[in-house]
């Protein structure tokens, strides 16, 4: 326990599920490996069991197989720890939950200041879902709006591969419109992999699959995949 006191940040994953299918989710990739898990908030309250494991602590809620709020008590952990002087960032794709919801967290992160929610939304209407497999937009943009309107503090993180590049100035825009901070990101998934999403589609009122070759981004769309690219060849990392 004495360990704990001693971190300045800590990372959880709070649940290993996920409404979405991203094609270069480790979730995704190995789906048959994973079998359904989530921390409780008891759970959390036997990890972190007073404020002096909690205080003055940034904790960071992700997803390297799970969306933080698929998980049915995010809200109350997050309340938990913030309660107990922690600050805490949450990682999703945003297009979970009810509007109810998200309206409920932006007044808990209005009225702390130790809330900070980063939406990852890789392009907008009408290229997002395809990499962000099965998210929904319209029920994505009412979420965002509802947290948004409680004033929660919030980024809208784009990772730019080469089919959303064409969106991405009304991203920029509409993140301005809604009062986000827009940052660009980059990784593994959008500077040396090529992945194939499987997306679906209505036609003549059935829905089809089709499968889509999603390709990295261009150099010029931000500056770090020359030193990504540099350390692939040092660690021999292949596709």
């Amino acid at each position: 326990m004495n360990k704990i006191k001693k971190l300045q940040k800590i990372e959880l994953e709070i649940s290993n599920q996920c409404n979405a299918a991203c094609p270069g989710c480790a979730r995704t990739r190995n789906l048959d490996l994973i079998s359904e898990n989530a921390i409780s908030l008891k759970q959390i309250k036997k990890i972190f069991p007073t404020s002096v494991f909690i205080k003055n602590k940034i904790f960071k809620l992700c997803g390297v197989l799970g969306d933080p709020v698929v998980n049915s008590e995010c809200y109350e952990i997050v309340e938990y720890l913030i309660q107990n002087g922690g600050w805490c960032q949450i990682s999703t794709n945003g297009a979970i939950q009810t509007e109810n919801w998200w309206k409920k967290l932006g007044s808990l992160s209005y009225n702390t200041k130790n809330l900070e929610v980063n939406f990852c939304i890789d392009g907008h209407k009408n290229t997002n879902h395809i990499y962000r497999v099965n998210t929904v937009w319209s029920k994505l943009e009412k979420n965002i709006k509802a947290y948004r309107s409680t004033y929660g503090i919030g980024s809208w993180i784009y990772i730019v591969f080469e089919h959303n590049e064409c969106e991405l100035e009304i991203a920029k825009q509409h993140s301005k419109e809604l009062g986000l901070q827009f940052c660009v990101r980059t990784g593994m998934r959008n500077s040396f992999n090529t992945w194939i999403s499987e997306i679906k589609k209505k036609e003549n009122q059935q829905i089809k699959k089709e499968e889509v070759t999603i390709n990295v981004s261009k150099d010029n769309q931000h500056s770090k995949v020359n030193i990504i690219n540099n350390l692939n060849k040092i660690f021999n990392v292949t596709e």
